[in-house]
């Protein structure tokens, strides 16, 4: 897949979503959202606190300064689907804008992160007076609506192997660091967090996690993962095995 790059139009501004269009990763540069930055409040959480949870009624929008968030489902079983990570950049609690409803999904931190907070009306009265501003946040939501449509293609035409290997892949573009070995996942990704965030049982992913050691692909560092190979990765992921 290429960069996905989206002009504002009417702007000198340019955003890059930094993020290949598979990834369920969403975060750009800051400076996309201009003016409404200045004077807002920033709010911070520390790991595993939650900005809000599935059905609470939203009143700020929030804006990721740093760090990073997820989100995501909880089934009536209490199990969690991860349906997006959020970086630096994403906005949180955008259906706010539009309709005063609970919330669908809920949002904590995976790391220490610091959020611009933006009361709704404040948001709107943005929006009214900054075209651009809406360029924004429409690329945001459409960017949301690529991350869902790739995860329903997952699951429905890929193996757990393959959205395993699409989820390492992705991790390694979003926070790896080089090391002599390969990419080092700087983030650190227990087996749980990975069976959530690919729909499958944590035991099903330990087996495929071994699996991939193996084959020479990734390699257990202490309590991090270094890719060996990201074309490998890439290549078993890739849209086009499915079904082979």
């Amino acid at each position: 897949m290429s960069i996905e790059q989206a002009y504002l139009y009417g702007s000198q501004w340019k955003e890059v979503f930094d993020v290949t269009e598979s990834s369920s990763w969403i975060r750009c540069d800051l400076a996309i959202w201009g003016a409404i930055l200045q004077g807002a409040d920033e709010i911070k959480l520390k790991k595993g606190e939650f900005l809000f949870n599935q059905g609470d009624t939203v009143q700020c929008i929030y804006i990721v300064k740093s760090g990073r968030l997820i989100q995501f489902l909880i089934g009536i079983y209490g199990d969690e689907k991860i349906v997006t990570n959020m970086g630096v950049g994403a906005i949180c609690g955008e259906s706010a804008i539009y309709h005063n409803e609970p919330i669908l999904y809920g949002t904590k931190a995976i790391s220490d992160v610091t959020l611009y907070r933006i009361s709704v009306p404040i948001f709107r009265s943005y929006l009214a007076s900054d075209t651009s501003l809406n360029q924004v946040v429409l690329n945001m939501l459409i960017r949301k609506i690529n991350v869902m449509a790739m995860q329903i293609s997952d699951l429905s035409f890929g193996n757990v192997y393959q959205r395993l290997a699409g989820e390492l892949y992705h991790a390694s573009l979003i926070f790896g660091t080089p090391v002599p070995e390969g990419i080092c996942l700087d983030h650190p990704l227990t087996h749980q967090d990975l069976a959530n965030k690919i729909n499958a049982s944590r035991e099903t992913v330990s087996r495929h996690m071994g699996r991939l050691e193996k084959e020479g692909i990734i390699m257990k560092a202490g309590k991090r993962y270094i890719v060996l190979s990201q074309k490998a990765l890439k290549d078993i992921y890739s849209p086009i095995n499915y079904g082979d």
